[in-house]
């Protein structure tokens, strides 16, 4: 919306259109109510440019009159803005936290090589642990496409407070320029800043010589001039122009600015038609076949798409034979889709059938060898290891998902559970303490970034306050013999969490028992009993 702004309002220009005034006003009303800070500061960017092409090159007989009035309108453009950027801020100022995070994180990326399990570790022409590899890293870049995988281990524990979920969501900077330094280096990098530079250059050179019968070159020149700076700005806050609908835009504007700076040819006479060369009609014909391959190759990509969602259904019906045909028919289309061969091991986990397990284990290393950090990878194998009763494996796994996401909360129980398998106890003791102190920080700091005191304690009372973590700690104890600190434990759920919590009085019933406090322990049969005659005291796990 903010390239197209421009454009449609140079061209309403031309004959004074009704319609694409309506048009234009319709399109601003939407940028308004899009509430995107970035959207607003691009269009601002648009009006000033073309503001400053209007006085430029579209007055001629009233110059002071239009300066004046599109001086006025880019101030008060600009003031609107200002005002509305603020007052969102303050209403959401975690955007502003987020790009902050986010951008902190990619620029310590760009002196990181991977690291040598990684697939991009051998993708490079030169190999990274070269030392010429490294020397011309910051040149060349790590790869197109690169940002993506190896973001996830510099992503910020911030980033995953404030999007509420752990390690699932951004996979850009929010910023083109940082993307492309990333993925191209400082040499793609310059041909692309090159790139924009050449074509708006082109074009002030084209509106300096035009004629001004030539109201469709003109105006055009400039509505496209000044739409691609709008969106070069607004792309300074996201990635956009990564995306089919704004990317078609952009890069048509940039086709439609070479075209109208071509200068007007005349047509030459008529002559006869000299015959072409043989080889032409070779490279014409291998030109025909080159195209008709990608456009086969890439209706591959979409055809791919389909197949994944409809796979996706299938999964989520539990028919499980369906949902793999249609994965498998997308990694036929596109095999580096990584999403996948995820969600293949997925299925695969929840099947759970005979074979299956080494099933799960292939498809997640086929995930690491495309995307090394991709999402949950190491939650879910360290799950899978658990379940195979590979614990070494398992805690392997659940290490490497915590130095990527040390917020995600299941991690911790999983990987004390872990530990207590091989009776590691000082290692489970460990984790269950930072499974505490874990829960204290998280909620702590959604304290400090929203400053409502009623959901901090709220979320004290369902998240702190619950009693895995320190039932977990109790049964880690109580496994080490720790009599005085596990029913300490216990006793802490029972009063200051759940008065009625079964698990913990089943275990403290237990305690007392083992302990020679017979009174004690009939007592809490009592309130189990009490509570659901059903269920049995039983000896801690």
């Amino acid at each position: 919306l903010g390239l197209a702004a421009p454009v449609i309002l140079s061209l309403a220009l031309i004959r004074f259109s009704k319609f694409l005034i309506i048009f234009y006003i319709m399109t601003v009303f939407c940028i308004i109510f899009t509430y995107a800070k970035s959207a607003w500061i691009g269009y601002s960017v648009g009006v000033i440019t073309f503001s400053f092409f209007a006085v430029a090159f579209l007055t001629h007989g009233k110059k002071e009159t239009i300066r004046k009035i599109m001086f006025g309108m880019s101030l008060a453009v600009f003031a609107a803005m200002v005002i509305g950027v603020t007052f969102v801020t303050m209403e959401r100022i975690d955007s502003v936290r987020f790009r902050t995070v986010t951008w902190l994180g990619t620029w310590e990326m760009f002196n990181r090589s991977p690291h040598p399990d990684s697939f991009l570790y051998e993708r490079s022409p030169l190999k990274w642990k070269s030392s010429i590899r490294k020397a011309i890293h910051p040149l060349i870049g790590t790869g197109i496409g690169s940002f993506k995988a190896t973001y996830p281990a510099s992503r910020r524990p911030e980033i995953i407070q404030l999007e509420g979920r752990s390690n699932t969501e951004s996979d850009h900077p929010e910023n083109e320029f940082l993307e492309v330094l990333y993925d191209e280096g400082i040499i793609g990098f310059g041909f692309f800043i090159l790139m924009g530079i050449t074509f708006i250059l082109a074009a002030v050179k084209r509106l300096k010589t035009v004629p001004p019968q030539s109201k469709f070159v003109i105006h055009g020149l400039i509505g496209f001039s000044s739409g691609i700076i709008s969106q070069l700005a607004h792309n300074t806050m996201c990635v956009s122009m990564r995306f089919v609908s704004s990317g078609v835009v952009f890069w048509f504007a940039l086709g439609m600015i070479g075209v109208l700076s071509l200068p007007q040819i005349p047509k030459p006479k008529v002559e006869p038609v000299s015959q072409k060369p043989k080889f032409m009609s070779a490279i014409q014909i291998a030109v025909i076949i080159a195209c008709l391959y990608f456009l086969n190759y890439f209706y591959g990509f979409f055809l791919a798409d389909k197949f994944h969602n409809i796979a996706i259904f299938h999964s989520k019906r539990g028919e499980w034979s369906a949902a793999l045909e249609n994965y498998r028919t997308v990694i036929k289309y596109n095999p580096d889709y990584v999403m996948t061969h995820y969600f293949m091991g997925n299925v695969y986990n929840d099947r759970w059938a005979a074979g299956d397990p080494e099933r799960v284990i292939e498809k997640y290393n086929d995930v690491l060898k495309i995307a090394p950090n991709y999402v949950q990878i190491f939650m879910q194998m360290g799950t899978v290891h658990s379940k195979m009763g590979r614990w070494e494996d398992a805690i392997a796994d659940y290490r490497k998902y915590q130095r990527l996401d040390p917020v995600f909360e299941r991690t911790y129980p999983s990987l004390g559970m872990a530990y207590a398998q091989l009776g590691k106890w000082k290692e489970a003791e460990s984790t269950f303490k930072r499974y505490i102190a874990r829960n204290d920080w998280y909620y702590y700091y959604s304290w400090l970034t929203t400053k409502n005191m009623e959901g901090y304690n709220n979320s004290v009372r369902t998240n702190i306050l619950k009693p895995d973590a320190w039932l977990g700690l109790g049964n880690i104890y109580h496994a080490q013999k720790k009599i005085f600190a596990a029913e300490t434990m216990y006793k802490k759920i029972l009063k200051d969490i759940d008065p009625n919590n079964a698990e913990a009085l089943r275990n403290l019933a237990v305690l007392y028992e083992k302990t020679g406090r017979p009174d004690r322990a009939q007592n809490i049969l009592n309130r189990i009993i009490k509570n659901n005659p059903a269920v049995p005291p039983r000896r801690p796990q």
